[in-house]
């Protein structure tokens, strides 16, 4: 990104501003498009999901993106969009060069690399405030063959399994499945005593991606390697 400042901003002032804790509410991972960041003096454009507690959007749109906008001098224009659409406007705006600045993923796909900036800088300053970034965040937004964080990871959210605890109980594993031939066994006794199935979801949706598909490589003593997850 060319250091220009009198087009817009520039990657130090932008790892600057961010490191302060700005734009690190939410869950996800941002990336900063750098032919978008020189767009206007002073503008940033933001999209993200439309988060499923209203309030979040208001309070975060209408004061905190406020707030920050004018301590910062900056005009932050944030759009809200449904979540299932965010990879087809990513798409988009990827291959037309144009659109917003910021863009919030609630996973960080690596498709888009040689597209944003390197993120390294972010990191660096975050950590000066913060501390350590946790191995999570810099696996799943690192490339070690190029060497680049190709997105900016500033929460996760854990998605912890469901379980019945009557049904469980009856079926001799009071405190639920531990393994997944607990999970098998205890599952067939709950069915065929009660009629009620036990089911794992296995889809093309966020949630089951993170919370099913990499435990069943676990439990074959497999490492599941997001990169590799989300570039196939």
């Amino acid at each position: 990104m060319k250091r220009n400042r009198a087009r817009g901003i520039t990657r130090r002032q932008f790892a600057k501003v961010t490191g302060a804790g700005a734009l690190g509410a939410g869950i996800g991972a941002n990336f900063l498009f750098p032919e978008r960041a020189a767009a206007q003096q002073k503008t940033l454009k933001i999209i993200q999901w439309s988060h499923f507690v209203p309030a979040w959007d208001t309070w975060f749109n209408n004061t905190y993106v406020k707030e920050w906008g004018q301590k910062n001098d900056t005009n932050v224009i944030v759009d809200n969009i449904n979540l299932v659409d965010l990879p087809a406007r990513a798409a988009s705006e990827a291959s037309a060069k144009k659109g917003h600045d910021l863009f919030m993923f609630l996973s960080p796909p690596a498709s888009y690399e040689s597209q944003v900036i390197d993120m390294a800088h972010v990191y660096q300053e975050v950590e000066k405030k913060h501390g350590k970034k946790i191995d999570l965040a810099h696996k799943s937004t690192f490339n070690p063959k190029t060497k680049k964080y190709f997105a900016f990871s500033d929460a996760y959210t854990p998605d912890p399994g469901n379980w019945h605890k009557d049904w469980w109980t009856e079926a001799g594993f009071p405190k639920g499945p531990d393994t997944y031939d607990d999970l098998l066994k205890g599952a067939k006794k709950i069915r065929d005593t009660t009629g009620h199935p036990c089911g794992i979801g296995l889809a093309q949706e966020l949630d089951i991606v993170a919370s099913q598909q990499r435990q069943h490589l676990a439990s074959l003593d497999r490492r599941a390697d997001v990169r590799r997850c989300w570039r196939r």
